[in-house]
């Protein structure tokens, strides 16, 4: 009976003890006003019909805040809305809260910028080909690599530099010809293939397994409700092993695009860089590749080196000029180089440093 007592009170004090912890733990996290991470992506308003329809027409990617202070327009603004109703944009009451916005200024063509100049005497033409990382989402015109590539082979060569962007957001392979034929149809120096790994090809069995919520490029994760009754400590511990599942998911689904469990769309893919060499060569035209990491933990152990090394040693065996951005970046903190919390495209920083790393080698194989 003595020892059944004693291990009553031992379950007692225990119990009590964990209760009490998770209680503090509870009123600790009520104290400092916790909530899980969330944060609203953008809204996109046009000035066409649809928002798909690019060629000339004006885009404002819209965003909920500007941490980084980097969006140079504010809708709150009246004469700012009334400017861009006046250029036609459709539905700018939508964006009451989105009111910091990024315009994106289509051409002719559907590309951002305005339209090709014609070739001149002795300046050399760069096209630079890619997705959303190449157009520029997040990023003012003037900040985007092909951009700000411009201005530093520039700055060492006056006026003997065009670079001309004709990033496509949102294009993978093999939809990514249609934009690097009409980059050789403008008649570069040089096409540089700013590739990300989103763009391999994917098997349609593979491609279901896109992970939705969080590519590393967009964070879609849904608000949670906000509710006094609602444990603060439940809502923690949800949190944390929702952001490790889809970390997890996530970096999978990118590390199998490039090995067995796709091997037929990597093999495509494959097959598509190797096809945009010949159709170079055939052209007189050099191809360079240049592959951008994606934006997650750089200042720690980046999860896809050997995807690099494995896109690096396929360029390397067909003979393609290659460049891997990862170095220019790593060792960066991540989060200082989104273009917001919520859209983890390089932000003008990124673009910077990029551009730095291209420059010599661009140089080198454009003249």
């Amino acid at each position: 009976m003595a020892r059944a007592r004693e291990l009553t009170v031992n379950l007692c004090l225990g119990g009590g003890a964990m209760l009490a912890a998770l209680l503090l733990a509870e009123g600790s996290l009520r104290a400092v006003g916790f909530r899980p991470d969330r944060h609203q992506t953008r809204i996109r308003l046009t000035t066409a019909d649809d928002i798909r329809t690019r060629p000339n027409t004006i885009v404002l990617d819209c965003y909920p805040s500007d941490p980084g202070r980097a969006f140079d327009i504010d809708l709150s603004d009246e004469a700012t809305r009334r400017h861009y109703e006046a250029l036609g944009v459709r539905g700018l009451p939508l964006a009451k809260d989105f009111p910091h916005a990024l315009e994106f200024r289509y051409n002719s063509l559907g590309f951002r910028g305005p339209e090709l100049p014609p070739r001149m005497p002795g300046v050399h033409r760069v096209a630079v080909v890619g997705d959303s990382f190449t157009e520029g989402q997040g990023a003012r015109e003037q900040g985007t690599y092909a951009a700000q590539l411009q201005r530093l082979l520039n700055g060492r060569e006056p006026g003997q530099w065009q670079v001309l962007n004709f990033g496509y957001r949102a294009l993978d392979f093999p939809d990514l010809y249609g934009s690097y034929a009409k980059a050789l149809d403008a008649d570069p120096d040089l096409v540089v293939f700013g590739m990300v790994l989103n763009d391999g090809e994917r098997s349609a069995e593979f491609d279901r397994q896109w992970p939705a919520l969080n590519d590393w490029i967009m964070v879609r994760r849904p608000p949670e409700n906000a509710s006094l009754f609602r444990p603060r400590l439940l809502s923690f511990v949800r949190d944390r092993f929702e952001t490790y599942r889809i970390a997890r998911d996530t970096t999978r689904w990118y590390r199998e695009m490039y090995g067995a469990a796709n091997g037929d769309g990597w093999q495509r893919t494959k097959d598509d860089l190797r096809a945009m060499q010949r159709e170079s060569r055939r052209r007189g035209v050099p191809l360079l590749v240049a592959l951008w990491p994606l934006l997650v933990d750089l200042e720690r152990d980046y999860p896809f080196t050997d995807v690099h090394d494995k896109i690096g040693r396929v360029c390397q065996k067909s003979d393609i000029p290659f460049v891997d951005l990862l170095p220019a970046l790593r060792g960066q903190k991540t989060a200082a180089l989104w273009a917001h919390p919520a859209d983890w495209h390089p932000n003008e920083l990124a673009h910077r440093l990029a551009a730095e790393t291209l420059a010599p080698r661009v140089h080198a194989l454009a003249r």
